[in-house]
């Protein structure tokens, strides 16, 4: 179905709710394919289930996801929570990377899907805290000082134990 007079054309539907190309659904989804010269084809889908995804059929490869809650998968079918991002393989950038929670001792900002509570958090500004099994080890002040065991690092090196003298906190040995 066209209508030339609003700019609009119809797919099997007659329905046309927007300006452009409106596709009617013919089966549980709608779909829309591009095929190139070279004969690679990609269908961008709009599945029953509210998902949108976007398929290299030629390779039969989900390309994407986008979830009717924001949540996007890239790479994998897997679905991720409202807003969130899943990426199925390495994260590469030629710029910078932010993070947008600065994460607790508990729950670190920077950390492996399957450790949850073992990596990096940011305590306060200009200062990194490092986690293991929810608690933090090793924090780095603005002013470079470190602290293992201490939140308030006094000097460059501020190691803080529980029980026994300096012998019983650290090692240094020489391999010759």
């Amino acid at each position: 179905f066209v209508d030339i007079s609003a700019g609009r054309v119809g797919i099997n539907t007659t329905s046309l709710t927007a300006d452009g190309l409106v596709i009617g659904t013919n089966n549980s989804n709608c779909e829309f394919d591009m095929v190139h010269t070279s004969g690679k084809r990609f269908r961008i889908n709009n599945l029953a289930t509210g998902v949108l995804r976007l398929e290299n059929k030629t390779d039969t490869v989900t390309i994407m996801d986008i979830a009717a809650n924001g949540g996007v998968s890239i790479g994998t079918t897997t679905a991720t929570g409202a807003g969130g991002l899943l990426v199925d393989n390495d994260i590469k950038t030629n710029s910078r990377v932010g993070i947008g929670s600065v994460g607790s001792a508990s729950a670190p900002a920077l950390y492996l899907n399957t450790d949850t509570d073992t990596g990096v958090y940011f305590p306060t500004a200009n200062t990194l805290g490092f986690v293991t099994g929810g608690s933090e080890r090793v924090r780095i002040k603005s002013d470079g000082n470190v602290g293992i065991n201490e939140t308030d690092p006094a000097s460059r090196l501020h190691i803080t134990g529980s029980t026994g003298g300096w012998d019983k906190h650290i090692t240094l040995e020489h391999d010759g």
